[in-house]
């Protein structure tokens, strides 16, 4: 029987299929079977692995190659100040960590740990000692009232310890615009130090027109721990006052606490610190000056009020922020803060809510009168607010401009807060209630700016950095590189030391006459001259505001121009690599120089364009947050390198400040 040629080839293809089918569940069979096998030896490869690493109690051996990528070994044994730094048992003991105790700890600071000084003219004192007499408590308070000459005074007043300041003749005062009483006042933290006063943790400054809320200064204080450097106050309540003198400063009308620790430092340097600003306006500038040079930062508490303001304060006092009210200031310039009474009285009428419950002072609470359709605002102890209609607490919460700002203006770009104007519907205009009496009843109980962002980041806020944004409109931060790329090198840095990062540090080469700010693990800057800290500390103008204007006034911190002088223009140094040296417990940073048009300049001193690159030795410093915020103090160490700069980072010594 024949086949056709069709059905043999199907039966041919058949065949072929069934016999491809048959190798390949073979085929499959075996492939299970492998990794199977291969799956038991990986486990029982782990297994074993395992137990040998539990058993070995060992560490890993983990050490630098013996010729570093960063610089030569033998370079760095050339370099004395590093042996002392790095390797002697004395420099360990005194860059020790101390031992930080937990945040929610509250330091037992009384009243008696804290001693007022307080700056007073001769020719107002009759009128503005009645001020200090409503909060000082003869017995309780401790202080000295610093005068310029003598007054004439009666027993049993009520009133602090008279002393006359000491004579400021010798220190230059170039300003037009001020007085030279403002030497005589910075120095009152300094003169009451030399008192020698027993059991002091605090030194609060104030002036005799400042009424402070003395169990809200306890309170705050009790928060800090007074064994560390704190600089405690707060800015004004003027944008433009701020930008004319500092947001880093602590005005002194308004008050600020100084740790004791941190007075005895100042105490050291500051006849020396006050002789290198002749120029500069009043006391409390020429203190943050200071401050600067010793690195220590504004600590911010919300309750010391400077009051730059006139007029009526019911718009502040009835939106308070939630924090203890610690003083107010510039009473004689503000209106009576009850109606139909003088300051002095009115001030009484609050400190009988005070004696009831200092801590709840004026702070605000908002409810709301359904039926009624009320929206009441009450600042407890002074005034309740009622106003028709529903008003958000998003708009109760922001002061009301009852009042005009520091130049008599009513605007409201002028304030460092937001406001609300006073309603035109008067329909609206909130109904009044003050505080006339009060009794105890025992039975019941983010970067919005465009540009580079070198100014901002070279010159960072003693503050951890926590977040960076906007990152596709602002310059990469690093030249020559995408945003991507830029970003992932600082965290070769953030790697090493993340507490650290772009933390910055000021120092002087004083051979050269350079002045150098480190921003760690970012940038390196030097600029020909002497630059005082209090002005790098502010972050030069390389950027644009969110409305890309060049408007120094649209920012809510102190800035600095870019200087119009080309040979003050800085040499940059952006970081290229860092590596941590096991052995020296150190990061190697190194920083090289960013290549750009820098101009001749017929100085004296050398130019910085001689330098190719900067080495920074730094440890890392993983709690330094949980203790007092201070700069880190930088040093130029010797090199054999003309081309290459070495310089330490690092906690400061005692005693150790950015001298100029």
């Amino acid at each position: 029987m024949s086949l056709s040629p069709d059905y043999e080839n199907k039966l041919i293809d058949s065949n072929q299929m069934s016999s491809t089918h048959h190798r390949l569940q073979i085929g499959l069979t075996s492939l299970r079977s492998c990794v199977s096998w291969l799956f038991i030896t990986i486990l029982v490869l782990y297994v074993l692995y395992s137990s040998k690493f539990v058993l070995n109690t060992d560490g890993p051996n983990c050490s630098l190659p013996s010729s570093l990528d960063i610089s030569t070994k033998e370079n760095l044994e050339t370099i004395p100040l590093l042996k002392n730094i790095s390797i002697t048992p004395t420099d360990q003991q005194k860059t020790s960590i101390p031992i930080i105790p937990p945040k929610s700890l509250r330091f037992d600071t009384d009243l008696k740990h804290i001693v007022f000084g307080i700056a007073a003219s001769s020719n107002l004192w009759e009128k503005r000692k009645e001020y200090i007499k409503l909060w000082w408590r003869p017995g309780k308070t401790r202080g000295v009232v610093w005068l310029d000459k003598r007054v004439s005074t009666r027993r049993n007043e009520g009133l602090p310890e008279i002393r006359i300041s000491g004579d400021t003749s010798k220190f230059k005062y170039t300003n037009r615009q001020g007085k030279r009483s403002a030497l005589r006042i910075s120095r009152v933290v300094s003169e009451t130090l030399r008192l020698g006063l027993k059991d002091v943790r605090w030194f609060v400054m104030g002036d005799d027109d400042t009424v402070f809320i003395v169990e809200n200064v306890v309170r705050v204080l009790s928060k800090y721990d007074h064994n560390q450097f704190y600089y405690i106050g707060s800015s004004s309540e003027s944008h433009i006052q701020n930008i004319l003198f500092s947001y880093s400063m602590a005005y002194g009308g308004g008050g600020f606490a100084i740790s004791y620790p941190l007075a005895k430092e100042l105490e050291k340097m500051q006849d020396r610190c006050i002789q290198r600003y002749p120029g500069l306006y009043g006391s409390d500038d020429r203190m943050q000056a200071c401050m600067a040079e010793l690195g220590v930062p504004l600590t911010k508490e919300p309750g010391f009020h400077q009051y730059d303001v006139y007029g009526n304060l019911l718009g502040l006092l009835g939106a308070h922020p939630v924090f203890p009210l610690v003083s107010l200031h510039h009473l004689d310039v503000v209106d009576p803060i009850f109606q139909g009474m003088t300051r002095v009285q009115g001030l009484r009428r609050l400190f009988e809510s005070i004696k009831l419950d200092s801590a709840s002072i004026i702070q605000q609470s908002i409810c709301y009168d359904k039926k009624r359709d009320w929206s009441i605002s009450v600042s407890w102890g002074y005034v309740v607010q009622i106003i028709r209609g529903v008003i958000s607490p998003r708009e109760l919460e922001m002061p009301t401009r009852t009042f005009l700002n520091w130049y008599k203006r009513a605007d409201y770009t002028a304030y460092a807060f937001n406001t609300r104007p006073v309603s035109r519907q008067p329909c609206q205009k909130p109904f009044i209630f003050y505080m006339t009496s009060s009794k105890y009843d025992q039975g019941r109980k983010q970067y919005d700016v465009y540009g580079n962002l070198l100014g901002l980041l070279g010159a960072h806020p003693v503050f951890p950095l926590v977040s960076l944004h906007h990152l596709d409109v602002v310059d990469p931060i690093f030249q020559g590189m995408t945003r991507v790329q830029g970003l992932r090198r600082l965290f070769e840095s953030i790697k090493l030391d993340s507490a650290s990062i772009i933390q910055q540090s000021i120092c002087y080469d004083k051979k050269r006459d350079w002045s150098i700010s480190v921003s760690w693990g970012y940038v390196v800057q030097i600029i020909r001259g002497v630059i005082s800290p209090r002005e790098l500390e502010m972050p030069t103008r390389t950027f644009l505001n969110w409305y890309k204007r060049a408007d120094y006034t649209a920012y809510a911190f102190n800035t600095r121009p870019v200087s119009r002088q080309p040979c003050q223009k800085p040499f940059i140094f952006y970081m290229t690599s860092s590596k941590y040296d096991q052995g020296r417990k150190q990061v190697f940073g190194v920083y090289s120089l960013h290549r750009d048009r820098y101009p001749y300049c017929r100085w004296k001193s050398d130019s910085p364009e001689k330098i190719n690159s900067i080495v920074v030795l730094k440890r890392p410093d993983g709690l330094r947050w949980q203790k007092s915020p201070r700069r880190d103090c930088c040093r130029v160490l010797p090199s054999r390198q003309n081309s290459t700069l070495y310089i330490w980072v690092g906690n400061c010594r005692e005693g150790e400040i950015s001298e100029l």
